[in-house]
């Protein structure tokens, strides 16, 4: 069937299908034919390799993957010693068991395979008996009805009520029939009670469910439309995730497209595999929400992890694997029921071992022994103590610290060529106001004072006497980023603001990276430019200062310096301090800045006033209301880019490592700063031209020695 699509109607891509025995021929004579072919499905570990599948892209998940998911939960929970039960019978079971095995083994987890003929009179207690004596951590990779029996024969040998052993299992959507089976505790037999308590201890995985409007109006359009053309009645059942993942393939197929349409590349022939490059490493928000596909051309799928309410009975939501946040999440607010009445997680080993054979459980009257225990502990206490006692004692030392202090009448103002970037901020507030915030202050200029990284600025000192309140960065002749952009007379190529907002990017991934979390006021002014044009941030972290001061300019622009918060902060003020996705939202009015280098909402001042600008953004209006530029005045990914970071929902909002990643495709991964660059090129030209210069030399000569022969042979 493909073979005549491409032999009859010259077709440029295939989407699809979705079955992994149809998607591997299909796959290989897309390769052959060198036509790009995107799926939403293909699961299977050995689509991977795209040595054997180029031109494959895949909006999914990959089994692969899921040890990963597993991974987290075992390194958030300190467990080891697992043990992965699966049914060979069983193709699903099978193919999954056997990847968990090899992936976990890649994170130096290596499991305890206990393997099981599904199809013959299988006993459950025996492999629950043999997996005791090496784990109490157990995968169950088995077919849903056989999940139960399994549950229920651990609560007649007692695993549940002991609380020592936590079960997983893998469900990635419901789905009715027998791919899956049944996986629900609930059977309306007499042992349901019994299957509800051993549930208790099952962890459940799945795909995570998207939560959007858009979502949950393309799941209605869906079953109007299988109803209405196929006949096809989902009654109870849900639009699963693979539906909205050939949707988003789809679009990414199309975006791909307009791009080589854009470029010039498309001549009515693609070339498959550039084409397919084209669709890798890249991040868009699809119908089933953020999409991340990685440069292997597979999607960074988000997964959940689920815990079972032993009220309800229904598993719920309690952590997160995010495809660009790739760690145990935990929800806000929810937390992990254990089972047998424990408030903690189970030990990855038992105190007395697993078979109960640790001597030290067993009482014995060995008195020498307890008092040689007693007095160890009595030791290691004191010992302890005193470590503690020093460190804690250490620490206030730093945080009290006063070298950060300067004395006004010891700092001198030069105010030849000072830049914008050099203003004094002056208080109003009275001295006892001042004294009251010291503990404050010392302990946020002991955070500052800890942070070191290439693009934040350097705290150097304070001066915190009544009526001259001065905080002391190292100063950069550049002066700020709104300098350096406002600047008509400086020339800036696409590299050079790419490297300004790479640096940016880097910097804030640090601070959210820290104890300080976010910047909360990250604004052009507040980015400094040093000699060799890196930009470094500052006014960061002190915000005990920021309360009690009032800096003379920022009385005019209070108003205007709020063009750069985000919508959500603008609607409720009482949040302080900002966030990280507020920091987001700014950066991408500081792309703005950088793409039309002109201050925020300049097409628009001229027209309304700042505070009516202010009020329509906060105003939820459809579509947001934002800076608006000509598309053709940035690169297509860079336009793309600043309205990720400035969409009114902040969770739709990148991560700044997804953004650095991104600016960094743009800039051909290269790590150099603006001046090493220019320097490497210049050595290239120097090499370039000393070539050239013996080439011509080399030329030169030669043409001299026949000029010479010529007049030997004339002269007598």
């Amino acid at each position: 069937m493909v073979a005549d699509l491409v032999k009859d109607h010259a077709i440029i891509g295939l989407i699809g299908p979705a079955c992994a025995y149809a998607l591997d021929p299909t796959a290989k004579l897309a390769n052959y034919w060198n036509i790009p072919i995107v799926t939403g499905f293909g699961d299977g570990g050995l689509f991977k390799n795209k040595t054997e599948y180029p031109t494959l892209t895949r909006l999914a998940y990959c089994q692969c993957r899921l040890r990963k998911v597993f991974g987290s939960i075992f390194i958030e929970f300190k467990w080891t010693n697992i043990a992965i039960i699966y049914d060979i019978n069983d193709l699903h079971s099978r193919v999954l068991g056997t990847t968990l095995q090899t992936g976990l083994q890649k994170q130096q987890i290596f499991p305890k395979m206990f393997r099981y003929y599904g199809d013959q009179n299988t006993s459950y207690k025996d492999i629950l008996l043999q997996v005791k004596k090496v784990s109490r951590v157990i995968l169950l990779i088995v077919p849903g009805d056989s999940l139960r029996e399994f549950m229920l024969d651990a609560f007649d040998l007692g695993f549940i009520q002991s609380g020592e052993y936590v079960f997983m299992d893998v469900l990635l959507f419901p789905f009715p029939g027998q791919y899956w089976g049944n996986h629900d505790w609930l059977r309306n037999d007499l042992r349901d009670q019994d299957a509800k308590l051993a549930y208790e201890s099952l962890f459940r995985i799945s795909l995570q469910v998207p939560t959007s409007v858009e979502w949950t109006n393309f799941t209605n359009d869906v079953k109007l439309l299988a109803l209405s053309k196929y006949g096809f009645n989902f009654t109870n059942e849900e639009v699963n995730f693979f539906i909205g993942a050939f949707h988003d393939a789809v679009i990414l197929f199309g975006m791909a497209l307009n791009e080589s349409l854009e470029a010039g590349s498309f001549t009515g022939n693609i070339d498959g595999y550039n084409f397919t490059r084209n669709m890798w490493d890249r991040i868009f928000n699809g119908i089933t929400g953020q999409v991340i596909i990685d440069d292997n051309g597979d999607r960074d799928t988000s997964y959940s992890i689920l815990d079972m309410d032993p009220v309800t009975g229904k598993f719920q939501v309690v952590a997160n694997f995010f495809g660009d946040r790739q760690y145990y999440n935990p929800v806000p607010g929810k937390s992990v029921h254990w089972a047998g009445g424990r408030t903690a997680p189970p030990l990855n080993e038992p105190v007395c071992w697993y078979e109960g054979d640790n001597p030290e459980c067993h009482i014995t009257e060995k008195v020498d022994m307890y008092a040689l225990i007693f007095s160890s502990m009595g030791v290691l206490l004191v010992v302890a103590f005193s470590v503690l006692f020093y460190r804690h004692k250490k620490h206030e030392q730093d945080i009290l610290n006063d070298s950060w202090r300067v004395k006004y009448d010891d700092l001198e103002f030069n105010y030849n060529n000072v830049t914008a970037s050099c203003y004094s901020m002056v208080s109003e507030k009275s001295s006892k106001h001042h004294q009251t915030g010291t503990a404050s202050k010392n302990v946020a200029n002991y955070m500052v004072r800890s942070f070191h990284h290439e693009n934040l600025s350097r705290f150097v000192g304070a001066c915190v006497e009544p009526s001259h309140i001065l905080i002391l960065y190292e100063y950069y002749r550049k002066g700020t980023l709104e300098d350096l952009l406002y600047n008509d007379t400086i020339t800036l190529d696409w590299t050079f603001r790419l490297s300004l907002l790479k640096d940016i990017a880097k910097g804030m991934k640090y601070l959210h990276s820290s104890a300080l979390k976010c910047h909360g006021s990250l604004r052009s002014s507040n980015c400094v430019v040093d000699g060799r044009f890196v930009v470094k941030i500052s006014d960061f972290g002190l915000p005990s200062f920021s309360d009690d001061i009032v800096m003379e300019s920022e009385k005019s622009r209070k108003m205007y310096h709020k063009l750069w918060i985000a919508p959500e902060h603008l609607r409720n003020p009482s949040i302080i301090g900002g966030s990280r996705k507020g920091d987001v939202y700014s950066f991408g009015i500081i792309m703005q800045e950088v793409i039309t280098r002109s201050p925020p909402f300049d097409c628009c001042t001229e027209v309304i006033e700042t505070d009516e600008i202010i009020a329509r953004v906060a105003s939820k209006e459809k579509p947001p209301y934002r800076p608006n530029f000509a598309a053709d005045d940035c690169p297509a990914s860079v336009h793309t880019l600043t309205a990720m970071c400035w969409t009114d929902d902040p969770d739709d909002r990148p991560e700044f490592p997804a953004i650095l990643k991104l600016i960094r495709k743009q800039t051909g991964g290269k790590e150099d700063d603006l001046v090493d660059s220019l320097l490497r090129r210049m050595e290239r030209y120097t090499l370039n031209l000393e070539e050239i210069v013996e080439e011509r030399t080399g030329q030169l000569a030669a043409e001299k020695k026949r000029s010479d022969e010529l007049l030997y042979q004339i002269l007598p």
